[in-house]
């Protein structure tokens, strides 16, 4: 069958999995996974791939649901491939914690999914998406509005909750992979609920593409390469953005730095927002804290209670002193996932021998931490011991030569453990627990 080359392919171009590496497969039952499972299968005595089947019940089909969850787990006995599922009331979570259903299902799938991986030793898990599950997402995006980034659809390779999320078969179409099923005499279950219009994504797919087709009949193909034309220019300008606004000291922006391409100039004060507030603000925001550029002593009002104005040639953005702050101590599971219902965070901590850095995550070596960890928030008379500075200083003073506004101190989560301070989230780590090659390390990545 053509589609276990095109499919090498696709993970060989795109660099998603090293030799002998575990692999988690989430399977539904439906098509997509199904197939996928099959060629991973087909292609991991060759790839050197060990695999883990994973699968979540969402509860939301009564019976058949459970008969899906059934489906797979025979499946993977089939196949000789570790198994594991859980079931989650979805409905509820999404009730409890005002998500919608989709929301609240992605969120219960990711949490498990971290928690097997952690539990087999595994860094990723394959996902079944496919080229038309591509296009209509760039569709559906366009039609609510969104920019580049937005409109370069899924990635190839991802992360998400400190896991990082490969897609196989992104460049196969649905009609191969039906083709595909056949071929390989699989017998994939399939979901009513994705022909119902209720949905969004199922409006996309069944009413509005076959409309455009009419006038394209390439359209998917169409929608699958310009994601990714957008998703490389997009990453390119995230190159120069992050460039632009590295040396930024928090809530001050030199005026002669924005003097660039406005779309660049939005980007990255977009970065640099977000890094320091763990905020997306939206266009009008930027454009507005933009302008102010050429407005001396102008105040402009902003989210969460900050204000910006200009001062010089400096841009400032900071919080009026009177807001308060509550303050938290949370002991935190190792590993697990921690939320900061006070800031809307959360912090996720998982076991890696694996040292991959990157922005809102630190790694500390496990044998030198003294356990148990906690996130709070900052005390009088804190002290610090910063990477690469002998001794230890107050936090205060550290604030102060780091040129952090007085008014986002207060909101800098502590990752403590018995011995004192190990990371200004997000910021600065200290010289202690440094990570070794090989050595087991615990990751932690904060979240907005």
């Amino acid at each position: 069958m053509d589609l276990l080359p095109q499919v090498q392919r696709t993970i060989t171009n795109w660099q998603m999995i090293k030799s002998r590496e575990k692999l988690l497969v989430a399977v539904s039952g439906g098509p997509d996974s199904v197939a996928l499972l099959d060629i991973l299968w087909r292609l991991a005595q060759k790839l050197q791939l060990e695999l883990v089947v994973v699968h979540l019940n969402h509860a939301l089909r009564g019976s058949t649901a459970d008969q899906d969850q059934k489906f797979v787990e025979e499946l993977a006995c089939k196949l000789s491939l570790p198994f594991f599922t859980e079931k989650v009331a979805v409905a509820s979570m999404a009730q409890e914690r005002g998500l919608t259903v989709e929301e609240a299902g992605r969120a219960a799938r990711y949490d498990f999914f971290g928690r097997v991986a952690l539990n087999v030793g595994a860094q990723k898990v394959a996902l079944g998406h496919n080229a038309d599950d591509q296009a209509e997402t760039v569709l559906m995006r366009l039609i609510r509005g969104t920019g580049a980034r937005g409109l370069g659809g899924m990635k190839p390779i991802g992360e998400h909750s400190g896991l990082r999320v490969v897609r196989p078969i992104i460049e196969c179409t649905r009609d191969q992979i039906e083709a595909y099923c056949r071929w390989a005499g699989l017998d994939p279950r399939i979901d009513i609920t994705n022909n119902q219009l209720l949905y969004f994504r199922n409006r996309i797919r069944h009413r509005y593409l076959p409309l455009l087709q009419e006038e394209n009949p390439a359209l998917r193909r169409s929608l699958a390469q310009t994601a990714q034309i957008l998703r490389s220019e997009d990453e390119y300008l995230d190159c120069e953005a992050q460039k632009l606004c590295q040396g930024w000291q928090e809530g001050e922006i030199p005026i002669a730095d924005l003097e660039v391409h406005p779309a660049l100039a939005r980007r990255a004060l977009r970065l640099a927002i977000s890094r320091w507030y763990g905020e997306s603000w939206g266009f009008e925001h930027l454009e507005s804290i933009l302008a102010l550029r050429y407005e001396d002593e102008s105040r402009l009002s902003l989210p969460g209670g900050r204000e910006a104005v200009r001062l010089g040639n400096v841009l400032i953005l900071g919080a009026p002193p009177s807001v308060s702050v509550p303050s938290f101590h949370y002991l935190l599971p190792c590993p697990g996932t921690a939320w900061i219902p006070e800031w809307d965070l959360k912090l996720v901590i998982w076991l890696t021998r694996d040292y991959e850095p990157g922005p809102g995550r630190e790694y500390f070596l496990l044998e030198e931490l003294k356990l148990p960890l906690a996130v709070r928030t900052r005390r009088r008379g804190d002290r610090f011991q910063p990477r690469g500075v002998p001794g230890t200083k107050k936090l205060k003073d550290w604030f102060g030569d780091a040129k952090l506004p007085k008014s986002s101190r207060e909101r800098i989560p502590l990752l403590v453990d018995r011995e004192g301070i190990l990371w200004v989230a997000a910021r600065r780590r200290s010289g202690r627990a440094l990570p070794k090659e090989g050595a087991e390390l615990l990751a932690v990545k904060l979240e907005k």
